[in-house]
Order: structure tokens, then C-alpha cells, then sequence
């Protein structure tokens, strides 16, 4: 219920989701969803790139969907308005960021432990970040 807002009535973004630095896993040339588990690509690897966010938008908002916390997350190559407003979906409380070069660093550290789901996946709700 928590975050569906960032799923129900959305459609994909441009970019559906960010991968981190490594190799990423060769895609089987399987039936529709076989060898599928979205569960074991979001696992962090040593050597291997794992999936760090998933992204939707709706109208103007974009949503940032993480599967497990961390204290930081760069977003790689992603650009918002300046005026855009960066939240934990749910809890209205407000993310702080900077721009480095092309990638928005997101400083987690400001949410507690309680602020996010028993799951552990959380949404980042950008309001307005979209032209």
C-alpha cells in the first residue's frame, strides 16, 4: 500500500532500471520469464553487477524503487529540474542531493530504520523532476 503510487497507473521510464559496476548476467534466449528471479538480481555480487533501483514515472513524478537500504545511491546519468522536490514515498520525509556531473548522489542516511518497509524496499518519490 506503502508504495503503490509508484506502481499502479505508472508506466516504465525511459531508463527501467540501474545496474552497478561489474559484468552483468548474460540473458538467456529462454521462454517469456524463464530463468527469471528479479529476487537474485538485486543481491549484491564481489564480481558481478546487480540491479541497484528500478524506475517508473507518472506524469511528471518520477519513482525510485530500491530494494534494499544503503546509506548513499548515485543515479547514474539522470537529469531533474533544480525545483524538484526528492522524498521517501509514505513518509513525505525529504531526501537531500547533489549533482555531480551527470549522476544526482541521494543521501539515505537521514531515514531510520522504522521508515522503511519490514521488506526492506523502499520508493523515492522525485515530484515534478520530469519536463
Amino acid at each position: 500500500k506503502v508504495n503503490g503510487e509508484s506502481i499502479y497507473g505508472t508506466e516504465a521510464f525511459k531508463t527501467t532500471m540501474q545496474w552497478s559496476d561489474g559484468v552483468k548476467p548474460a540473458k538467456k534466449n529462454a521462454s517469456f520469464m524463464a530463468d527469471y528471479s528479479i529476487a537474485k538480481m538485486v543481491v549484491p555480487k564481489k564480481d558481478t553487477a546487480y540491479v541497484e533501483c528500478f524506475f517508473t514515472q507518472k506524469n511528471r513524478d518520477l519513482y525510485c524503487t530500491v530494494p534494499s537500504y544503503r546509506d548513499k545511491l548515485t543515479l547514474k546519468n539522470i537529469s531533474i529540474k533544480p525545483t524538484t522536490k526528492i522524498s521517501l514515498l509514505g513518509s513525505g520525509k525529504i531526501i537531500p542531493s547533489k549533482k555531480e556531473g551527470v549522476n544526482l548522489i541521494l543521501d539515505l542516511s537521514v531515514m531510520k530504520p522504522t521508515d522503511v518497509s519490514a521488506s526492506g524496499i523502499f520508493v523515492i518519490k522525485f515530484s515534478d523532476a520530469l519536463n
